[in-house]
């Protein structure tokens, strides 16, 4: 009897980690990572700029840049809130159609933070392979 438990127990391993394999054919998925954060408005005389930075993740660092949006006294009272929220509607917007998914946020009490990836695209190679980078 303890033959067949034994058999049983390699069997359902076997099985298991072969389900958990990745078939050789096909290339394993990397990711490329943007994380978007909330810097402080800027309050002018008669206009307030929400801003976000966007840093793209990259091993040798993080390539920032950042967007801005423009709220004056002719869209209803400007508000850092409403400003900032602009700019992270613009970042996001820029982002999705660049093909990146959001797939996080940053803990409550900080400065906002939002995190994006999408696969990175294949590159050819010299002997017409596709790889990923």
């Amino acid at each position: 009897m303890r033959l067949i438990y034994l058999f049983a127990g390699v069997l359902l391993f076997a099985t298991e980690a072969s389900m958990l394999a990745e078939p050789e054919d096909l290339p394993s998925r990397l990711w490329e990572y943007v994380s978007v954060q909330v810097l402080p408005p800027i309050h002018e005389a008669n206009r307030v700029t929400g801003r976000v930075s966007v840093c793209q993740m990259m091993e040798s660092g993080c390539r920032e840049s950042q967007v801005e949006a423009v709220l004056t006294l002719n869209d209803a009272p400007p508000s850092g809130d409403r400003a900032t929220q602009a700019a992270i509607s613009r970042a996001l917007a820029r982002l999705g159609t660049e093909g990146w998914e959001l797939v996080g946020r940053g803990p409550e009490g900080l400065p906002a933070s939002l995190y994006l990836k999408r696969p990175k695209a294949a590159r050819s190679t010299s002997h017409g392979h596709t790889t990923n980078p």
